[in-house]
């Protein structure tokens, strides 16, 4: 099984992209962020098999505990930030 890595070059060479330097600092951080899961995503795909190490937590019973489960949390999403 490979490990993911992150080409760290890769990376730098965004960060210090000429056409960075004359964006606001919040669309940079976009843009390494994208540039980063461009990276990780070309990294996963090389991977042939992802194996679960305990398979038995991500199984789920059909009409069981696991369809109830949420209803009985008595927890609600919280409204959107304004």
């Amino acid at each position: 099984m490979q490990s993911t890595t992150i080409d760290v070059e890769k990376l730098s060479a965004a960060r210090k992209h000429e056409d960075m330097e004359f964006r606001p600092k919040f669309v940079q951080h976009v843009m390494v962020k994208r540039n980063l899961w461009h990276v990780i995503s070309i990294s996963i795909q090389k991977i042939k098999q992802i194996w679960l190490i305990y398979m038995m937590c991500f199984m789920m019973e059909h009409y069981r505990f696991n369809r109830s489960a949420g209803a009985k949390l008595n927890e609600t999403y919280l409204p959107p930030y304004k």
